[in-house]
């Protein structure tokens, strides 16, 4: 019975880099080897060199600034010396935990705030039970809906009272609340 032809993944839609690559996976190469020669593309690394590159304070040449943050972060116990601050990490302006050196601080401030990092540094410290506060409905709050009952009741001179007010209520959270996604 003869032999059929491995049938390799698309990487390209661009037939000479698509073929390029078949060849170079029929000759032994890995799927990665294959694919960066075949796109002519070496993978990106990102190190504490390439991730501080280019880097600099935010402080946008407000020098008072920088001293008056360097000197919290040393008053905290936070040496800043040769660190670049990152308003991005700081939890108020000013936070002398968010002065970073390289890409294992970024990973830190995460951990220990339990949050998670998208972009070069990617890390997920949110709790495992953390429900996403976006998702939840939205609830007028309980002091506008009485303030809305007293301007009725102002109105029409007529309090509203026991189960009327309790119907009120509903009806009045119900005609405030914002209809999201409509």
């Amino acid at each position: 019975m003869p032999e059929t032809a491995p049938t390799w993944p698309v990487i390209s839609e661009n037939p000479r880099i698509q073929a390029f690559y078949e060849r170079c996976r029929a000759n032994g190469e890995s799927h990665n080897m294959a694919k960066m020669f075949a796109e002519r593309r070496a993978p990106g690394v990102v190190t504490d060199t390439t991730f501080m590159a280019g880097r600099r304070d935010e402080f946008n040449g407000n020098n008072v600034l920088r001293r008056i943050y360097m000197e919290r972060a040393r008053a905290a116990g936070v040496n800043p010396t040769g660190k670049v601050y990152s308003g991005g990490l700081a939890r108020f302006p000013g936070d002398p935990k968010a002065w970073i050196n390289d890409r294992s601080d970024v990973e830190r401030i995460a951990r220990d705030r339990g949050v998670r990092v998208e972009g070069s540094i990617n890390c997920d410290y949110l709790p495992e039970d953390m429900t996403d506060p976006f998702n939840e409905p939205y609830r007028v709050a309980d002091e506008l809906v009485e303030d809305e009952i007293d301007r009725i009741e102002t109105e029409s001179g007529e309090p509203v009272t026991g189960a009327k007010r309790e119907d009120a209520r509903e009806k009045i959270r119900e005609q405030i609340t914002p209809k999201i996604g409509e």
